[in-house]
């Protein structure tokens, strides 16, 4: 069965995950660039541990530790709730261990992330 790679962070206890290949670098934690939690309307966690993902396109994003690569197959893919709200970047749910992991829709997340490019971080 075919695995895509992903790089998982959390934001608070949220697991959370983007396609790896959309992952360019991981830089060191910066306050000036927005939280995924702010993005995501969640809550974030404490700043030890947090790290900027510099996504293709140029966007940043500040993510919760621990960072790890994982690989997601189709039997980890979980059914999601009917009262998700549709604004959210969400592409589904993966079982990961004893946990569930956020699958984000990586050019949702970045219409809403800042980029480097432009100016604003």
């Amino acid at each position: 069965m075919t695995r895509v790679a992903v790089v998982s962070f959390a934001c608070g206890h949220t697991r959370l995950c983007l396609a790896a290949d959309a992952v360019l670098a991981l830089e060191p934690p910066d306050a000036a660039v927005p939280h995924v939690g702010h993005l995501l309307a969640l809550l974030p966690g404490e700043r030890s541990g947090q790290r900027v993902l510099l996504l293709e396109g140029g966007a940043r994003v500040r993510v919760d530790g621990p960072i790890k690569m994982e690989e997601v197959g189709g039997e980890d893919i979980l059914p999601a709730p009917c009262a998700m709200p549709p604004r959210l970047p969400v592409l589904g749910y993966a079982g990961f261990g004893d946990g569930v992991m956020v699958l984000l829709d990586v050019p949702a997340l970045l219409a809403s992330a800042p980029h480097a490019e432009g100016g604003v971080t």
